[in-house]
């Protein structure tokens, strides 16, 4: 069987809904429904009948594989009767990645949800190679010749297979399996690798980008919260400008702030310093004040924070 491959599927079936097992590995993958659209998918059960939505996709022994909230709503709705469609896999890796792959191609998730599926797939690619290599050393240590003491021979090995050789890296196959690249993979690996919950959330929230959260996954802890706090101000912050500055350019910066949320929504004017009006002048001065007040904040902030004085909020 192709590791590469979701399974095999081989049939499908109406069973009681009782003989469903939820698998806690599938079911932690993806987050579940909210109550109020738990609600509305229970309401569409009970008028339409289970029919209406896609099989359960289960293993051989029923653990689920993909379907949990619709599991879920058929409960709430007094549901007995449910149509599954069985596959048949090499083992729980195989299993684990097939759920992976279903909910990444039925749901719309963005990069960043998709490039951290897509590193859970790698993971589990590395650990099935794992396991495929204690296997063969295993058979290869069975298949050694031994000597007339029983005592382990040094002669070639008969009847080992070796283990199929992959020209591409895991990363590579789990990004080509979710739709990512691999640089995104690597990238989210490295948030994730933190174990800063805060980090990881800034990430797949968007305050951060994947790569901003990339980089700043080597700082101390402190440093991220308080880079993490200063990206959730309200205000109109330095780095809005700065990414004004990076679409204008360097001659229009300046001018670009002569409307602090014109520089945050639009990327700035196009107006040339020289051609600002007095008006215009003073006003571009007082944004750009308030921008460095805005940073001075912040920067006595994170060092209060740094020093152990403050919680490191903005206030």
């Amino acid at each position: 069987m192709a590791t590469d491959s979701p399974g095999i599927f081989t049939t499908d079936m109406t069973v009681d809904i009782r003989v469903i097992v939820r698998w806690p590995r599938a079911e932690r993958e993806f987050a579940k429904y909210s109550q109020s659209d738990m609600a509305e998918l229970t309401a569409f059960v009970k008028a339409n009948g289970p029919e209406a939505l896609p099989p359960l996709v289960t293993a051989p022994d029923f653990r689920l594989v993909d379907g949990y909230n619709r599991l879920t709503a058929y409960e709430a709705a007094g549901v007995t009767q449910v149509h599954v469609q069985v596959w048949s896999y090499s083992g729980d890796e195989q299993m684990f990645r097939h759920s992976i792959l279903l909910n990444a191609k039925r749901r719309h998730l963005d990069s960043a949800t998709l490039a951290l599926k897509g590193a859970d797939y790698r993971d589990s690619l590395e650990v099935e190679a794992a396991e495929r290599a204690n296997r063969a050393r295993a058979e290869a240590a069975r298949n050694q010749p031994r000597n007339a003491d029983g005592t382990m021979g040094t002669g070639p090995t008969t009847g080992v297979v070796e283990p199929d050789k992959r020209y591409e890296s895991s990363t590579e196959r789990a990004a080509k399996a979710v739709g990512v690249s691999p640089a995104t993979i690597r990238k989210v690996s490295k948030v994730r690798d933190t174990g800063d919950a805060e980090l990881l959330e800034a990430m797949q929230d968007h305050t951060l980008s994947i790569a901003k959260a990339a980089a700043m996954a080597p700082m101390a802890p402190e440093q991220r919260h308080a880079v993490i706090q200063a990206a959730r101000s309200d205000t109109p912050t330095i780095g809005a400008v700065a990414a004004a500055m990076h679409r204008t350019g360097p001659e229009h910066f300046i001018a670009g702030c002569v409307d602090a949320m014109q520089a945050l929504q639009k990327g700035g004017t196009r107006t040339p310093w020289a051609e600002l009006t007095e008006d215009e002048y003073r006003t571009c001065l007082s944004a750009l004040g308030g921008l460095i007040t805005e940073a001075q904040k912040w920067h006595a902030k994170a060092k209060e924070y740094h020093d152990g004085k403050a919680d490191g909020s903005a206030g």
